[in-house]
């Protein structure tokens, strides 16, 4: 899937919001249906019940393309501090509401739905925006330089905790994970952001220390996700993709990761 999506990324313009786009539905579906009795319940819609809700996942699909509409017939202000700041007020509602309802709601409770649909809304919107800032705003290899730094942040900590094990970073949250991969994944990022950076013309101190807090963000990103599933007691968010799980579970790091790079970069924190 990968070449896909770095081809998508590198066209822009229209093909990467309705990637986006589907990117967002497929989020959200997937996460409406982690707790059982929610899937119960979804599973059993029928009737306009069940068009309201496809209807839903239309409307996630259909927002990205509609905001590249908005844009190219005059989007009103500032693009940038718009999405900038339409992110950042997500993640601050996310936060605030993360106590309330992502701490309550268990396995079998299906009663919070509309809340739950609302929490992971929050959830995954920063990611959204801050996707569509960094392509519009700085172009395709801003992007790959994020993506670089996540996916080598995965593959480092899984190779380097599989080989060297050691104390658990985690036990309650993740039983597999361990510092060694912790740190062997925060080595990869860094040198994954070096090659991009090389191929971007990025300055190299800024972007070796980006990656580093990145990658860290990405990891905690990681933990958060496995702590919802533990929470509800399920494997995977989904099984879109055999044998590795949902969408959800392969971009957890970057629904953390994209919000804080955007801030960084929007505010002058991160100049690549």
């Amino acid at each position: 899937m990968i070449p896909a999506v770095l081809a998508v990324i590198y066209l822009g313009g229209l093909p990467f919001y309705i990637f986006i786009g589907v990117l967002w539905g497929i989020l959200a579906h997937e996460w409406h249906r982690m707790p059982s009795q929610a899937r119960a319940r979804l599973d059993h819609l029928r009737g306009w019940r069940r068009l309201a809700y496809y209807a839903l996942l239309i409307l996630y699909v259909l927002a990205p393309s509609a905001l590249y509409l908005l844009e190219k017939y005059d989007f009103p202000g500032d693009r940038g501090q718009w999405l900038v700041l339409l992110s950042l007020a997500a993640v601050l509602l996310f936060l605030v509401s993360s106590r309330f309802v992502g701490g309550s709601i268990g396995p079998d409770d299906g009663g919070k739905l509309p809340w739950w649909m609302f929490f992971g809304a929050l959830y995954s919107l920063p990611t959204v925006l801050s996707l569509i800032f960094l392509r519009a705003e700085h172009g395709a290899f801003m992007i790959f330089w994020l993506f670089a730094v996540v996916w080598g942040t995965d593959i480092g900590a899984y190779f380097t905790g599989r080989r060297l094990g050691g104390p658990k970073l985690a036990a309650k949250i993740s039983p597999n994970k361990t510092w060694s991969g912790f740190f062997g994944g925060i080595v990869l990022a860094v040198l994954a952001s070096a090659a991009v950076a090389a191929m971007a013309g990025y300055a190299l101190p800024p972007s070796l220390a980006g990656a580093v807090v990145v990658s860290i963000v990405s990891q905690l990103g990681d933990l958060y996700e496995s702590g919802i599933k533990r929470k509800l007691d399920v494997k995977d968010s989904g099984s879109i993709i055999p044998g590795h799980g949902g969408i959800l579970d392969r971009i957890d790091g970057l629904l953390f990761a994209a919000p804080v790079m955007a801030f960084a970069v929007y505010f002058g924190i991160l100049r690549l």
